[in-house]
């Protein structure tokens, strides 16, 4: 009976560390999470950014030259219907 008790201990004991490893583990996580998730959000708005200026280009390159750039469209477009067959 002796022998039980003293492996329900260590085994209580094992645990109590597992969990105490666990939540040192979450503290030490957390903050490098939270730094990733800003990292993460600067580089889609620096790419929304880059997104948005680039189609304000080709937007004024089609308003300056519409009609070459609806027969681009148009060769494109019949291209990729070809391949798509």
């Amino acid at each position: 009976m002796f022998f039980c008790k003293k492996k329900k201990t260590n085994l209580k004991q094992n645990k109590n560390q597992v969990q105490d490893n666990v939540m040192a583990s979450k503290e030490q996580l957390n903050p490098a999470l939270a730094e990733m998730a800003d990292k993460a959000d600067k580089i889609k708005d620096d790419m929304k950014d880059v997104t948005e200026e680039q189609v304000e280009q080709l937007s004024k390159k089609v308003q300056s030259k519409p009609i070459k750039a609806v027969l681009i469209s148009t060769v494109i477009g019949f291209v990729l219907g070809r391949m798509t067959r």
